[in-house]
């Protein structure tokens, strides 16, 4: 009886309907401004967004500031959120530096990392943020007199693959990118900033079908790119054109096509 259960549910997966594939294009934000105005000033949730200009949003309160919007004016390729709930050059400071990194992840304070990552997770998705996945922690306050509390980092996901920004060239770096990545600082008193870049996405066209990992390994070789497995991912090229992709290194191969899109080394 348990073989013949297994076998009918072999089969059922078998006949269920694959997960649609599609391209997408970036779409302006519709995150909760009540959520955030009562995350940076609670209590004066009701005064929504004190200054618009486009699809900039800013609130102001005291030491408190939150601000949404294109990543560059009138170029609305990937939007930012930057919420500060003290003012610069108190305690803000001191969580920008590496070297107040507690080496043992382990901060200094009541809250646990994990809580720290739990309330951070529930609180992006209350701002109606696209979908995220925890990518790494770190503890801060090494430094006597420092804030300490936990970094919490998530990147954007789609589908629950990660959507990446092309590589670009800059200064004596070979190649930099701009994630699409949100930094939530959490501790005893709460949220004290949270910042990043995000891009909230629509599929476009008919569904897709996508070559298969080893096509894309191939294709990687052939441009001197050898690699053991390819990252299926997406890459925003730009406002208009999100791709499902293969990724290796820093390296993209269309999933659909098989074109390259990236071909990059450091």
């Amino acid at each position: 009886m348990k073989k013949l259960i297994c076998t009918l549910a072999a089969l059922l997966l078998l006949a269920a309907p694959a997960l649609a594939e599609h391209a997408y294009r970036v779409v302006p934000p519709e995150l909760d401004e009540t959520a955030l105005a009562a995350c940076t000033a609670p209590g004066i949730e009701d005064a929504a967004f004190e200054q618009r200009s486009g699809d900039r949003r800013m609130l102001v309160c005291d030491a408190a500031t939150c601000v949404y919007g294109p990543l560059f004016e009138d170029d609305p390729f990937m939007f930012r959120l930057n919420l500060f709930k003290n003012s610069p050059g108190s305690t803000l400071d001191a969580v920008s530096l590496l070297r107040d990194n507690v080496l043992s992840g382990v901060a200094a304070c009541a809250l646990t990392r994990d809580e720290a990552v739990s309330a951070a997770t529930e609180l992006l998705a209350s701002f109606g943020l696209p979908d995220m996945v925890l990518s790494h922690t770190a503890a801060h306050g090494r430094i006597p007199g420092a804030w300490q509390g936990y970094e919490v980092v998530f990147d954007q996901t789609m589908n629950g693959l990660r959507v990446y920004v092309p590589p670009t060239p800059t200064g004596s770096v070979p190649f930099n990118t701009d994630d699409l990545r949100m930094r939530v600082y959490i501790g005893d008193s709460g949220v004290v900033m949270i910042s990043g870049c995000f891009a909230p996405l629509q599929p476009t066209g008919d569904d897709l079908t996508l070559i298969t990992e080893q096509e894309a390994l191939a294709v990687f070789a052939q441009y001197g790119i050898e690699a053991d497995a390819a990252e299926r991912c997406y890459l925003l090229l730009d406002q208009d054109s999100v791709r499902p992709a293969y990724r290796a290194g820093i390296s993209y191969v269309d999933a659909e096509t098989g074109e390259p899109l990236v071909i990059a080394s450091l």
